[in-house]
């Protein structure tokens, strides 16, 4: 048996691997649902809560276990949302530690939104979730582990149930599911509830105060008085508004100061230059220190590309109608 020591070392490199190699994103979902619903980027944009409405649950079970090519794309690729997170990192250390990790998969379900899954060891006990700010953790039977930073999370396994009960919501009890029923899960509420997202994040263990205890276990993290500094950072996002003919550039997930680019037929190819120009300086203000290479993950500059440029055809040229600009140095990079 490897030391725990070294497993949670290990665990915590894919980690931060996943977190920094790619955005937190559903493009890869979305393209895939895309070709399993024989539609077009053009049909997303023209009705993006109509594109998806044929396709139930178990359309996309079959999907996922058809052996489509795209499938392990969406999960086993450099960006994704939560289960992909999981499923990704438990996938890699499983391959490097085969005797050392069984991971389990768990999702639990919310009304008319997203839910969440994440994956649990059932030997070492190690817990990976994207909901975590600093990284993986054990968690045992009949043991709460809560972090608290920006938000309070907490994970309980009690009775052999996993529960967690997050910032803005009960405790909401965990389901086991199979590798295909969690992937199946996000694929549907991609298609249902899924912003169009790309979230540029940042993983830094050694914004610990302490790395060498942290990496062991840590157990200073669930320390009810004793505050650690988080290691996963998120940055801007950019959101698609498609009902409105929108993309929404966030600076920060709590923050309420954005930009706004509406598309419409009476604009100006000036108003698309600027718009352009809006985004690019978004980019590099704003994304952190991992932009240039989670924009170039899998294919979220291209498939962004594309919705803008369906955007276009169908609906006239950009305008920025809110900046968070103000007059900065403009520093310029092409989106395309």
């Amino acid at each position: 048996m490897t030391p725990l020591c070294d497993l949670l070392a290990a665990a915590n490199k894919e980690f931060a691997a996943a977190t920094n190699s790619g955005p937190y994103s559903s493009y890869e979902q979305i393209q895939l649902l895309l070709d399993v619903a024989r539609k077009s980027v053009d049909d997303l944009v023209r009705d993006p809560k109509g594109t998806f409405a044929s396709l139930d649950l178990d359309d996309i079970i079959e999907a996922c276990e058809s052996g489509h090519p795209a499938i392990e794309q969406t999960w086993n690729g450099d960006m994704g949302r939560c289960t992909d997170f999981a499923l990704r990192i438990a996938h890699r250390l499983t391959r490097q530690f085969p005797n050392d990790f069984e991971f389990e998969y768990f999702h639990v379900s919310r009304p008319n939104v997203s839910g969440h899954r994440l994956a649990r060891c059932a030997k070492t006990g190690i817990v990976v979730d994207i909901l975590s700010e600093i990284g993986v953790f054990t968690l045992w039977e009949d043991e709460t582990k809560t972090i608290t930073n920006d938000h309070t999370v907490s994970w309980k396994l009690l009775h052999d149930r996993l529960s967690i009960t997050n910032w803005d919501c009960d405790e909401e009890i965990f389901k086991r599911v199979s590798h295909t029923e969690a992937l199946a899960q996000d694929l549907y509420e991609a298609a249902r509830y899924a912003p169009l997202v790309v979230h540029f994040r940042e993983f830094d263990p050694f914004h610990f105060q302490n790395f060498d205890t942290v990496s062991v276990d840590m157990p200073g993290s669930f320390v009810d008085d004793h505050l650690v500094r988080p290691a996963h950072f998120p940055h801007g996002i950019i959101k698609w508004k498609l009902e409105n003919q929108q993309l929404i550039l966030r600076r920060h997930v709590d923050s309420g100061d954005k930009a706004i680019i509406w598309w419409f037929h009476f604009h100006t190819e000036e108003d698309e230059e600027k718009a352009r120009i809006e985004f690019s300086w978004f980019l590099d203000e704003y994304c952190g220190p991992h932009v240039e290479l989670q924009w170039d993950a899998g294919d979220v500059r291209w498939f962004f590309v594309k919705i803008w440029n369906a955007c276009t055809a169908n609906f006239g040229k950009p305008k920025v109608m809110r900046s968070l600009m103000r007059g900065h140095q403009l520093r310029v990079r092409c989106i395309c």
